[in-house]
């Protein structure tokens, strides 16, 4: 029976490790299918498919697209069948969207300092992070200078609904659906489970090719109703760690979960089909 986890971070975003060390840690877990699923960035996803192959893990490229619907972030897991098959256009945005992110610390930085005078300086964040600057790196800057936990930092100053808070992107979820499918991919619905202000079903109604059901950080219980509709719509079923970091409370680690075949063999051929 393969094993698979098709949702983790590197440093290329707002993971911890490199591309390397995380195909290396595939490896320890003995997993037989990975994708690197870094935020709106494909940067290390060669090193990581070379260290896969090198491994003999099957692995495809893949990124999490950020996307924007009634006032809620939602994420977007986009996979292709090779990385030359990637559309050059949405590569062209990619690269937009690292420039965007940049832009918009400097104004998250700005927002906490003005409306809670943390004190921070952009410089402090801006050095933990020469590819994708997000969120989690200023968080991680206030919890060090204030001696908070990451938690408090997200409850009191970063969270989704918090006054200082700036989303990723306004990118409207059905035109990052779009855009995934015109560049060749096929795009899966990440943790369902998270959204409170977006009903599951209307979200399906958009052109979803398939939902993340074994989402492992979430409660098994309530894998059952989603995997019970993907499979009466005929959807993809995948499943990730989501792994960023070791201790992270949030997320797990890899190798943690239950998504296993036959839902790879169905993933790996609707890969191939593109």
């Amino acid at each position: 029976m393969l094993r698979g986890d098709l949702h983790f971070h590197s440093l290329y975003s707002d993971g911890e490790l490199s591309p390397l060390e995380l195909a290396k840690r595939v490896k320890e877990k003995r997993i037989d299918i990975a994708c690197l699923t870094d935020h709106d960035a494909v940067l290390g996803t060669k090193e990581f498919i070379e260290a896969c192959q090198e491994f003999s893990i099957i692995s495809f490229p893949a990124l999490e697209l950020s996307t924007y619907k009634n006032g809620e972030p939602i994420h977007v897991l986009a996979y292709f069948k090779s990385f030359d098959a990637i559309g050059k256009e949405f590569l062209k945005y990619l690269d937009e969207v690292k420039i965007q992110r940049y832009e918009r610390m400097k104004k998250l930085v700005e927002n906490v300092n003005k409306i809670y005078n943390l004190g921070i300086d952009f410089k402090d964040v801006e050095i933990l992070q020469p590819n994708m600057l997000e969120r989690p790196h200023l968080a991680k800057i206030i919890s060090e200078k204030h001696n908070i936990s990451m938690k408090q930092v997200y409850e009191k100053y970063l969270g989704n609904d918090n006054v200082a808070f700036i989303p990723s992107t306004k990118l409207p979820t059905e035109d990052g659906i779009r855009m995934i499918h015109e560049a060749g991919g096929i795009a899966i619905l990440a943790h369902p489970y998270q959204y409170r202000k977006n009903n599951f079903v209307d979200l399906m109604e958009l052109d979803f090719d398939g939902v993340e059901v074994y989402y492992f950080p979430a409660s098994k219980k309530l894998y059952k109703p989603i995997k019970k509709y993907c499979t009466k719509h005929n959807l993809i079923i995948t499943g990730g760690s989501d792994f960023h970091r070791e201790l992270d409370i949030k997320h797990s680690y890899i190798g943690s979960g239950e998504f296993t075949s036959p839902f790879i063999e169905k993933f790996i051929e609707r890969i191939n089909s593109l």
